[in-house]
């Protein structure tokens, strides 16, 4: 039906996000610090250790984790508890107004 499927779909947005989120985070700072290495802006020989061996290495242990759904379905019930806890926040989409949650500020019961 519609209802588990728009769960696997929201599941798997949540899969890709986090995959693309740390690949980001990882790989940019080295492609910053490479192409300023390059242009001659810094000299950044002594960061390559640091994401050679630190860096980079942990997104490779991340990566497997992430597809296989274990940091994802941790990732999800942290924001449940997040948005049980602080029912005006709601991650990934804004911030509900208090007469979305009440309809009867609105006058509707």
């Amino acid at each position: 039906t519609a209802a588990p499927r728009k769960r696997r779909s929201r599941a798997l947005r949540h899969q890709v996000t986090a995959i693309i989120a740390t690949d980001f985070v990882c790989w940019v700072p080295f492609i910053i610090t490479c192409m300023s290495h390059s242009l001659r802006l810094v000299k950044a020989t002594a960061w390559y250790a640091l994401f050679s061996i630190v860096i980079l290495p942990l997104n490779s242990v991340i990566n497997p984790l992430l597809y296989d759904n274990i940091v994802t379905k941790w990732f999800q019930r942290i924001t449940a508890n997040i948005q049980r806890q602080y029912p005006l926040v709601q991650l990934g989409g804004g911030i509900r107004s208090s007469s979305e949650e009440h309809p009867t500020i609105r006058g509707v019961k």
